[in-house]
């Protein structure tokens, strides 16, 4: 775990700046912090798929050949 010290230098923190400075910048802190919703997942956002039928039709599948298409393949061999 980290010290919040170096953490306050790694977001450009300056011990050493102004008072106004170090006010301005814990100021900008807290409205970024409150301008920022938490991104947290739920399982009530999550969405189940509808209830629908599904279609295992090989012409709508576009697994079915045309008949001129089985006819030149299988005279062709």
């Amino acid at each position: 775990m980290r010290r919040i010290g170096d953490l306050m230098r790694d977001m450009g923190f300056n011990s050493d700046a102004p008072e106004g400075t170090r006010e301005a910048f814990f100021r900008h802190l807290v409205q970024a912090a409150h301008a920022t919703s938490p991104r947290i997942p739920s399982q009530t956002t999550e969405q189940k798929p509808a209830d629908i039928q599904l279609s295992f039709d090989p012409a709508i599948l576009g697994t079915v050949l045309d008949e001129t298409k089985k006819k030149k393949s299988s005279g062709a061999r």
